[in-house]
């Protein structure tokens, strides 16, 4: 199929759906339904308001056309999504749903757009809880509260490079992050959206942030399941149905704030596998081997191992794979380099082993991202 351009918000505007779409798992005609556009994606999402700030979305579409990057304005929010198991999704649509079902993530979206990434075939079916306004700001700190030390350190470092937002922050101490007390709003003349961060942050602290990536999201566990499949499966209507959702909903955020675990490992080793991590994110033309990694900062193969499961869930060489593949993109949005030259300022020595590798993060090839990523930051 052809790629379809997309390079304004018009572009992406769900279309109005009805409560009796047969595809929804249960409705009131309280809910707000909108359904993809067929250039876009086929399926719907489902909006359950359940406070003046808090609101219940079910999510299920699969993507038909190109569309990334894709813009849409939207106001700021708190969202925890929850991708729902895959047999659970093969029931509900009959199709094998692809991605990750085993995480939840936690997304802060203080820029009041959102870019949709994605390539034909995918499918994503998940249960979102959105916060905005006053109810974003308390759980945008509960979160915080709960992250690493380092995480928290990452974020100051953030702040003060967003002086294009206008945001109000109350500081309850010195010692504190400081909350989100108004909805943010972006001033004109920046590039939207996800693609924010690429252009506003120094080499260095952007990839630092992957750390944050690896903080914002957690693996579900039997009781999240539960609450899930009982969200999905809600036999009430009218009042008691919304009553019940509300429920569920807040349950469900309370089980995921409690899923925020900090690593439980000594300062010493804490100290090596940061260290570790910022030797991978300055050598990714050259990385070292583990064994020598290992040896620079003090310890030994088997221990930076386990470290780095423990504080990223993954391996020191997923490490760098991420780190490449968030430099690779920071490029290829804020530069004129061609794509070989990307390519090789983050290790790649083949054009063509970064294009498959980067193919599977986006479902695209480099070169295709980086014109649509021009597209939408001149928008």
């Amino acid at each position: 199929m052809a790629a379809k351009q997309i390079s304004n918000e018009q572009n992406y505007c769900l279309l109005e759906g009805s409560p009796s779409d047969p595809r929804l798992l249960h409705s009131d005609p309280s809910d707000s339904i909108l359904v993809y556009p067929a250039h876009l994606a086929d399926g719907y999402r489902q909006e359950i308001q359940l406070q003046d700030n808090l609101s219940l979305a079910i999510v299920n579409y699969e993507i038909t056309g190109q569309v990334s990057p894709v813009m849409r304005k939207k106001r700021a929010y708190i969202k925890f999504e929850f991708p729902v198991a895959q047999k659970a999704a093969q029931k509900a649509t009959q199709k094998t749903a692809k991605g990750d079902s085993q995480y939840s993530n936690f997304i802060p979206n203080v820029a009041g757009r959102e870019v949709l990434e994605g390539y034909v075939g995918k499918r994503v079916f998940e249960v979102e809880v959105v916060f905005k306004r006053s109810a974003m700001a308390t759980y945008f700190q509960a979160y915080v509260d709960r992250m690493s030390v380092r995480s928290q350190q990452i974020i100051k470092k953030i702040f003060p490079f967003l002086p294009q937002y206008e945001l109000h922050r109350s500081y309850k101490s010195a010692d504190t992050l400081g909350k989100l007390t108004t909805e943010v709003t972006l001033k004109d003349g920046y590039p939207s959206g996800n693609l924010l961060w690429e252009y506003l942050l120094p080499e260095d602290l952007y990839a630092e942030t992957l750390d944050l990536h690896y903080a914002s999201r957690s693996l579900i566990t039997l009781q999240m399941k539960k609450i899930i499949d009982q969200i999905l499966a809600c036999p009430y209507k009218g009042p008691i149905r919304r009553a019940y959702l509300e429920k569920k909903a807040l349950e469900l955020v309370a089980l995921r704030l409690d899923a925020v675990i900090r690593p439980q490992l000594s300062a010493v080793d804490l100290q090596y596998t940061y260290q570790a991590a910022a030797i991978l994110r300055h050598t990714l033309n050259n990385p070292q081997t583990i064994e020598a990694l290992a040896r620079q900062t003090s310890t030994n193969r088997f221990k930076l191992h386990r470290s780095f499961h423990t504080v990223y869930g993954t391996t020191p060489y997923g490490y760098l794979r991420d780190v490449r593949f968030i430099q690779a993109r920071r490029l290829l949005v804020t530069s004129e380099l061609p794509v070989e030259k990307v390519a090789a300022a983050v290790g790649y020595r083949s054009r063509n082993h970064f294009a498959k590798a980067f193919r599977q993060q986006m479902g695209l090839n480099p070169k295709t991202f980086q014109l649509r990523s021009r597209q939408i930051s001149a928008v």
